[in-house]
């Protein structure tokens, strides 16, 4: 198995240099930024969550073949539900979740908000994530 990806990892990932690459999906109400520094990548998303920026995220973070980080910054609630997350999330971390421990690679779920935790815990999945609380 690969080695363990730290915080300081993380840390050395969000500092700016030459290979350092990030790219911005934007869908309006959510933006979706991927930043990659060698074998680790950092989804980080912002915005209003809704079942359409769900499989976005599933379908990005698919694309990765190595460790993968989960951020959601600044989640505003979706006006139809008034709430930062619906249900669709589980299903997305849980497929994500799934390849990457088929594939023995690591998927961090970076300072989750505590709606997320809430919503995992609830449905019964919150196991087997690995949650690193300040990657900063």
């Amino acid at each position: 198995m690969d080695e363990i990806v730290t915080t300081s990892d993380l840390h050395d990932l969000m500092k700016d240099g030459a290979d350092v690459q990030t790219t911005v999906f934007d869908f309006g109400e959510s933006v979706i930024k991927r930043t990659t520094k060698g074998d680790l990548c950092i989804l980080t998303i912002s915005g209003v969550y809704t079942r359409a920026l769900g499989k976005e995220i599933e379908k990005l973070g698919l694309q990765w073949r190595s460790n993968l980080g989960i951020e959601f910054k600044d989640i505003r609630a979706n006006p139809t539900g008034r709430k930062k997350f619906d249900s669709s999330i589980v299903g997305v971390l849980k497929n994500i979740r799934e390849r990457y421990r088929n594939r023995e690679k690591q998927l961090l779920l970076c300072t989750p908000p505590s709606e997320l935790l809430d919503l995992l815990k609830l449905t019964g999945v919150h196991a087997g994530y690995q949650i690193i609380e300040d990657p900063a």
